[in-house]
């Protein structure tokens, strides 16, 4: 009857699967930067993504939103939390204590969108201190994965998240060599740096 066939085609819109083994369009993840939306660009379930990646933002929440029959995580509860400590403010190319310049990196981009270190690679003097500044409000950190012999890359990193346009974090090089460095967040876009100290 009428009735049965319109409940057919809701069912197959609903999953996407009919008998003639069609399959709706897929919709649009979000552009959150949050277990789910990530999950969704990856084409992953919440769960195989933050087994991989279990520093993402709502990983750590997921059972206890599940707990409450939700699924939704918010990247409005990283937004509404306190800022930084202590954030460093922005500086311009100055000299530094130390006697060396201040470089800035911007982080993100203006307008929000593009996930990078601008720049990407840099070169300076032993003894210049960087400056990351963040300029889209989008949830960053940097954190340092390899560094030259002797320097401690967790001494150097800055894994807390800040998300106010205009906070910065700094760190002073004395140590020649290469430093490699990403966002946690945005590791999975390739949001990573390189500074290489003379």
């Amino acid at each position: 009857n009428a009735n049965d066939t319109i409940q057919g085609m809701i069912s197959r819109n609903r999953t996407g699967r009919g008998d003639d083994n069609t399959t709706m369009p897929p919709q649009p993840c979000c552009k959150a930067m949050n277990a789910k939306c990530l999950s969704c660009t990856e084409n992953m379930t919440e769960e195989e993504y933050c087994g991989m990646f279990p520093e993402t933002i709502g990983c750590d929440e997921l059972g206890e939103e599940e707990k409450e029959g939700s699924r939704r995580l918010s990247l409005r509860k990283l937004l509404e939390s306190p800022p930084m400590e202590d954030p460093v403010p922005v500086v311009d190319d100055a000299t530094a204590e130390e006697g060396g310049a201040n470089v800035t990196v911007e982080i993100g981009s203006d307008p929000p969108g593009q996930m990078i270190y601008a720049p990407k690679d840099l070169t300076i003097n032993a003894g210049d201190t960087v400056v990351w500044t963040n300029v889209d409000g989008i949830p960053h950190d940097v954190v340092f994965d390899s560094a030259p012999d002797g320097v401690d890359v967790e001494s150097i990193s800055h894994p807390k998240l800040f998300n106010t346009v205009g906070e910065s974090v700094s760190t002073t090089f004395t140590v020649p060599g290469t430093y490699t460095y990403f966002c946690t967040p945005q590791k999975y876009a390739g949001m990573d740096g390189t500074i290489n100290v003379e």
